[in-house]
């Protein structure tokens, strides 16, 4: 059915919006799995990447007093989208804290797969985008997946009473890794030691913790959305060979049975675990062709 009442395509935008920003905060409390991943697999992620830019140096030339600098950037901006996206990512961050650490907790195995899943079914979309597979294409492709597996591979260890500054620099490289496909910002914060920390403090409320932190994101986001804005827009396809290698790279680590020594990937001692983890891998891939149907259904209902 074709809506033509105009608020009702408002309000159909918007609950999109809003939940393709839930989808992407509910991923970001998860070790292994990236909110940039999940905008890149919506279709939102060169947009959400341009319009923090914007954001950023709207405010900067706003406190420098280009104020018409300031709003040739502001006007660029999409206003619902950025509302509606952000606070379907802070609901999801306040509910994800909880709801995930139970779930993480319950049922481990069936939910890393069925982000396996997600992941798996989510690299064809910047994969289509390359158009000409050569072998360099390839080369970067591998040179990516090694560099993707090594890096979350390495093991952690936890800080129970961090130093203020290194809140801010986990929030400065959680933030780097959320806005990228493929690395997640909370295996960072676990790689480093504080992931239970920060999500203790998102529950409890811990509001110092949390101001550092946030100091740190907004600082990650200042220094690198400039730079993926203009690698995007020089190299957009050998960007997208990267992003494709991170993802495979990030999804290997997904896989819920590993080594004890080295962490790498292993089957289960008991074949009717593996048998459920696959079939929570195919759910994945199932709910991941769903979720990028979505923007279309909504197009038609908003034209």
């Amino acid at each position: 059915m074709i809506l033509n009442n105009k608020k009702s395509k408002s309000i159909i935008r918007s609950i999109d919006f809003f939940l393709r920003g839930f989808a992407i905060g509910s991923v970001d409390v998860i070790p292994g799995i990236s909110g940039g991943t999940i905008a890149l697999m919506l279709g939102i992620y060169e947009k959400t990447i341009n319009s923090i830019f914007n954001i950023e140096f709207g405010i900067i030339n706003f406190i420098l007093q280009k104020r018409e600098k300031s709003l040739d950037h502001f006007n660029k901006l999409d206003w619902k989208f950025i509302i509606c996206l952000t606070l379907g990512i802070i609901t999801a961050l306040f509910i994800g804290a909880n709801l995930i650490s139970t779930l993480l907790e319950k049922w481990p195995n069936e939910l890393m797969s069925l982000f396996l899943g997600l992941i798996l079914g989510s690299i064809v979309i910047p994969w289509t985008q390359i158009k000409k597979k050569t072998f360099s294409v390839h080369a970067i492709l591998s040179i990516s997946i090694a560099l993707s597996f090594l890096i979350l591979s390495i093991s952690f260890s936890t800080n129970t009473d961090p130093h203020l500054l290194m809140i801010i620099f986990a929030g400065l490289l959680s933030v780097c890794a959320m806005i990228l496909p493929g690395i997640s910002g909370a295996l960072i914060l676990l790689m480093i030691g504080m992931y239970e920390i920060t999500l203790n403090a998102v529950k409890n409320g811990n509001f110092i913790y949390l101001v550092l932190f946030f100091l740190g994101v907004c600082s990650g986001m200042v220094i690198l959305i400039p730079i993926l804005k203009w690698l995007f827009k020089k190299y957009r396809e050998k960007i997208l060979i990267i992003l494709v290698g991170l993802m495979i790279g990030s999804s290997i680590n997904l896989w819920p049975w590993k080594t004890s020594t080295n962490n790498f990937p292993k089957l289960p001692d008991e074949i009717h675990l593996l048998f459920i983890s696959i079939v929570f891998i195919i759910l994945g891939i199932i709910f991941s062709t769903l979720l990028r149907k979505i923007p279309h259904i909504i197009k038609s209902l908003t034209e």
